[in-house]
């Protein structure tokens, strides 16, 4: 969205924070908190694979942290946890999959006539 604030990366007090604990800072906001609440907890259920799909137990010195709860409050504590949360769900999932996908292929919105 515009004008939302940029954490500055190079500020020394960043460079030994996980990603989880510059999100804390992001989330400060209130105008950010809001979507971070709901797209934050899928990010750090798979915190602990690197950009290239490798396993990792720690960032920045700490041990990542690959908890979290979802906005209808079920919690979750790591990547298996999560995968089995997400199973549970899976016609809700799929549902969502394919309306996406009508809505990127007819290069509009769903709408009831």
């Amino acid at each position: 969205p515009p004008n939302v604030p940029v954490l500055d990366a190079k500020a020394p007090s960043l460079a030994n924070l996980t990603l989880r604990e510059k999100l804390e800072l992001h989330r400060a906001s209130p105008e950010c908190a809001n979507c971070h609440a709901k797209m934050d907890p899928l990010g750090f259920a798979l915190e602990n694979f690197d950009a290239s799909g490798r396993w990792r137990e720690i960032e920045a010195g700490k041990t990542i942290d690959a908890s979290g709860q979802l906005e209808d409050g079920t919690r979750f504590a790591g990547p298996a946890e999560f995968k089995q949360v997400l199973l549970a769900r899976r016609d809700q999932i799929g549902e969502h999959f394919v309306r996406q996908l009508m809505i990127y292929a007819l290069g509009r919105g769903l709408t009831h006539r």
